[in-house]
């Protein structure tokens, strides 16, 4: 997923003030930030599931369709008796 280019100003100038205001007063950035990676982390957990159902609706479809299209020579009567006969 692509977030695109961040729409925050970093200016060292404004960095330089906002560490020294951090140091007196807490202002939750932490926890904005949480919350960010934690949507991204659902949405991404989410996107892994819906693939997952896909991938194995997939592989059941194309096993049901490898099952009817193979008959194996081993269980035909002729093929037997030519490589085993009694």
């Amino acid at each position: 997923m692509d977030l695109g280019e961040c729409p925050k100003v970093h200016d060292h100038a404004l960095r330089a003030d906002f560490e020294a205001a951090s140091k007196e007063r807490d202002y939750f950035y932490d926890i904005d930030a949480m919350e960010h990676l934690d949507e991204f982390i659902t949405d991404c957990d989410r996107r892994t599931e819906i693939a997952k159902k896909k991938l194995k609706e997939t592989q059941d479809d194309l096993t049901e369709e490898a099952t009817a299209k193979v008959d194996p020579p081993t269980q035909s009567p002729k093929f037997r008796d030519c490589i085993c006969p009694n």
